[in-house]
């Protein structure tokens, strides 16, 4: 899954390429935003990957508001266990909850 950002184009006709190349999904950082459109779950083996410009030595804020957003992450990461689980590939048992930090009984 790619998630982009272009304000002129350039970064989305990169996505494009990559997205053909890698056989990968594209979401607009913008659209998604825009539509709030915050959680996505990934297919067995799909990557993660951004493009996006820099803009004065730092990213745009519309894709540092993004990728900082609590429940994109969360909702990433309970995918990513729950496959691990269904999968076989989670060998150890978590002690700690990652999202509250309490211990798991």
């Amino acid at each position: 899954m790619i998630f982009y950002f272009s304000g002129t184009g350039n970064s989305q006709a990169v996505a494009n390429e990559i997205g053909s190349y890698q056989n990968e999904r594209l979401v607009s950082i913008a659209q998604a935003m825009k539509l709030e459109q915050l959680t996505y779950s990934l297919e067995s083996e799909e990557k993660v990957i951004f493009v996006f410009p820099i803009y004065a030595w730092s990213p745009p804020q519309l894709v540092v508001d993004f990728i900082k957003n609590k429940k994109v992450i969360e909702e990433y990461i309970r995918n990513q266990i729950y496959e691990d689980k269904m999968y076989d590939q989670m060998s150890m048992k978590e002690f700690v909850d990652p999202f509250t930090g309490e211990k798991i009984k």
